[in-house]
């Protein structure tokens, strides 16, 4: 930007009206403004600052000192600038709000601050608040970042360079139209940020699964040590992946292997099982025989009680030897085929007691296996009825511990949006002591600049008291070249000397620097609660789900830590409970083998 013409009415210092044509000092460099205290120069760079954004230069002045009281009732006080921007000619003129002597009669008329700004397409763009914004649209930057950059006023031009990192990233980004870099930078910010969130959420999954490995650490001694080293934090996602997987998926196919066997064993267990079924078949088979054997002996005894009677008759018939003898010679083959039969069936009895004595010993020993059997196998069902209900024991660990990991997730947010708000409340304190401060510091400052003012124009009023002695009618004023003086000015009774002004100067500017400083300091005090607590109240809407007052999340966050704690406490419980189970469901895997192992022993 690139001023060519301004013109100053009633304005500060210049009580008439005044046409600085800039145009004539050519169209490169920098304009340099210099001159003696109370010569105008801060007057100009007033008017210039005034014209564009409606504020004079520094910040310890106010537009409604512009009115110059040496002017005219008659003369309006306004600023009319003509200015190059990127090779276009811009127009604007604008007046503040002043008070001055009505032109007829008594008393004071007030008139309202406007303005005016002509764009080189011959668009007129009026009232102050959209000539404001169309100028900083048009130039980029704001009357602040203006001074620090164009109207370089009185030894300000290090502000720029001494400004923070912050405004001058500001200003530049203006003046150079990044922001869609910032925009893309923080998006780049938030995608990173996300995928390090799934990241992390990805290790957590990791380390729960690596938790819920279980080996035996005789079995494989090097996959037991790294995941007692991953359960401990020891172990990298690169090593895991490396020694831990790899070791597993062997674990894994070895437990798939032993599996096989056990439906081996299974297999031959069972047909163990039909053996002694089938040995079972024989001894009822035995007690048919035995059965038999019953039915023989009855008839041996029949034959025993013929025996007898054969033997009474042979006794009876002694005494008839020829009638007994015809009779023995008629019955001695009869009898000796029973006495052969009656041999025959005493082996066979006694074969049969040694064999009824076998399978009594046999069947005894079958019953004890049988019990014992029996046992085993009752003992085994209720170890599969137990382990059937344990058999989703790793799986309800890991949901338990899912929900217990988002649980401490959201109690560790609650927590941390509890320290927000923390800090958010010391820093409204600290900016609350910032404002005080600053009003304190602006009350001092306005003091010490009305004192300036009234010293300064003291003390101009007696360089016009000394300069007016020194007119004569018919020459030349050296100041506006008039050859009639009318009114002359009066030397002041109380004027300052030029020291005693500078000192006044000094103190004031000293003053309206702490007041910029103290003003500085509370706007950062203010932009840093702003930002803090559109992060709370957007943390406040993720964790509780709704828009709430700032006032009220210490009383909500208090109810929530409570109950993410007991959650956690409770699931910590549940979690210790899921161990024991799997702990148990180990154990009982293992008894089931022992006592499968037993039962073919027995069997």
């Amino acid at each position: 930007m690139r001023p060519t013409k301004l013109i100053i009415s009633a304005f500060g210092s210049y009580a008439d009206k005044t046409v600085i044509d800039l145009d004539k000092l050519g169209e490169k460099g920098l304009y340099l403004i210099t001159g003696d205290t109370g010569a105008g120069k801060t007057t100009i760079f007033d008017a210039v600052t005034f014209a564009l954004f409606g504020e004079p230069s520094g910040g310890n002045r106010d537009t409604g000192m512009f009115r110059s009281k040496y002017a005219d009732p008659e003369t309006p006080t306004e600023v009319e600038l003509t200015f190059l921007y990127r090779g276009e000619e811009y127009y604007i003129k604008r007046n503040p709000d002043y008070e001055r002597p009505k032109k007829r009669g008594e008393g004071i008329t007030k008139t309202a601050a406007d303005a005016e700004l002509k764009y080189p397409d011959g668009r007129i763009v009026t009232k102050v608040k959209d000539v404001n914004r169309a100028v900083t649209q048009i130039l980029g930057v704001e009357r602040e970042q203006f001074s620090q950059i164009a109207m370089i006023a009185q030894g300000e031009f290090l502000k720029l360079l001494l400004a923070d990192t912050k405004t001058r990233k500001e200003i530049f980004r203006k003046l150079f139209h990044t922001e869609n870099y910032e925009k893309l930078q923080n998006k780049l910010k938030e995608e990173f940020k996300a995928q390090e969130d799934l990241l992390e959420k990805s290790k957590d999954g990791l380390n729960f699964s690596i938790g819920s490995i279980i080996c035996d650490s005789e079995r494989d001694s090097v996959l037991a040590q790294n995941v007692t080293a991953a359960k401990f934090g020891q172990l990298t996602v690169t090593a895991a992946e490396s020694e831990i997987i790899p070791r597993l998926a062997a674990l894994i196919a070895s437990d798939k292997a032993e599996a096989e066997e056990n439906t081996a064993k299974k297999s031959d267990t069972e047909n163990k099982l039909k053996e002694l079924a089938s040995l079972l078949d024989k001894a009822d088979k035995y007690q048919k025989d035995k059965e038999a054997l019953s039915v023989i002996n009855v008839n041996l005894e029949a034959s025993r009680n013929m025996l007898i009677e054969l033997s009474e008759v042979c006794e009876k018939s002694k005494s008839d030897k020829e009638k007994a003898g015809a009779q023995l010679t008629e019955q001695k083959p009869r009898l000796e085929k029973l006495l052969e039969v009656l041999r025959e069936i005493e082996k066979e009895k006694s074969a049969l007691d040694s064999t009824d004595k076998a399978i009594a010993e046999c069947k005894a020993e079958i019953e004890g296996s049988k019990e014992k059997s029996q046992k085993y196998e009752d003992e085994i069902k209720a170890c599969k009825t137990e382990m059937e209900k344990l058999q989703n024991a790793e799986v309800e660990r890991e949901k338990i511990g899912n929900r217990k990991t988002e649980s401490d997730r959201l109690l560790e947010s609650v927590k941390k949006l509890q320290r927000e708000y923390s800090d958010y409340a010391k820093l409204l304190s600290d900016l609350e002591k910032a404002q005080s401060d600053y009003l304190d510091r602006s009350a001092k400052a306005e003091a010490a600049k009305n004192e300036f003012d009234k010293m300064q124009k003291a003390y101009l009023d007696e360089q016009a008291g000394i300069l007016a002695e020194e007119l004569a009618e018919g020459a030349p004023c050296p100041v506006c070249g008039s050859v009639t003086h009318p009114i002359l000015a009066k030397k002041s009774e109380n004027a300052p000397d030029k020291a005693t002004l500078d000192k006044y100067k000094e103190r004031s500017e000293e003053l309206g620097k702490k007041a910029v400083e103290a003003s500085e300091r509370s706007g950062s005090l203010k932009a840093l609660a702003g930002e803090k607590e559109s992060s709370i109240r957007k943390n406040a809407v993720e964790l509780l789900g709704a828009e709430i007052s700032i006032e009220d999340i210490p009383a909500k966050t208090e109810g929530k830590a409570k109950e993410f704690g007991e959650n956690s406490e409770r699931l910590q419980s549940e979690l210790i409970e899921a161990e024991k189970n799997i702990k148990r469901k180990s154990e009982l895997n293992g008894k089931t083998e022992t006592l499968s192992k037993d039962m073919e022993k027995v069997i």
